[in-house]
This record gives structure tokens, sequence and C-alpha cells, in this order.
């Protein structure tokens, strides 16, 4: 089974691209370790103040996936 979700984000306090890539490479860093995902930025890529983050899981229990995304979001 693989879960997937796909999150925007708005980053006020962002005002250019290397404050904005280094929020969300703390996000995506503690989304991986915590919470045992895969996480990118899919979206928005060369915009300053929105972003969009895609998480997968894997596991061979829905109900645990679906408990895990729920937690992640």
């Amino acid at each position: 089974m693989i879960a997937g979700v796909q999150i925007e984000l708005f980053l006020p306090a962002s005002q250019n691209l290397k404050e904005k890539r280094a929020i969300v490479k703390s996000l995506i860093g503690k989304l991986r370790s915590r919470f045992n995902v895969s996480a990118a930025e899919v979206a928005y890529l060369e915009q300053w103040q929105r972003t969009v983050l895609g998480i997968a899981a894997v596991a061979n229990e829905i109900s645990f996936l679906q408990q895990e995304m729920q937690t992640v979001v």
C-alpha cells in the first residue's frame, strides 16, 4: 500500500529563494526523521513565499498509512 498527500504552504517570512529553501529543507528533514516518510518540494520552486510539499509513505496496512498521514498533516 502507498499513501500520499500534498500540502501547500505560504511562507510570509521568506524574502528570497535562499530563505525559502532553508525553511523547506529544514521542514523536509524533520518530516523524514520524525515520521519516516518521503518528502519533496513539488511545486512553486521559483516563488519566494509559496511551496507545495509532496509526502509519501509505504506500509502493508491501510489503517497505519491513514493514521500516519493524518499525523503528518
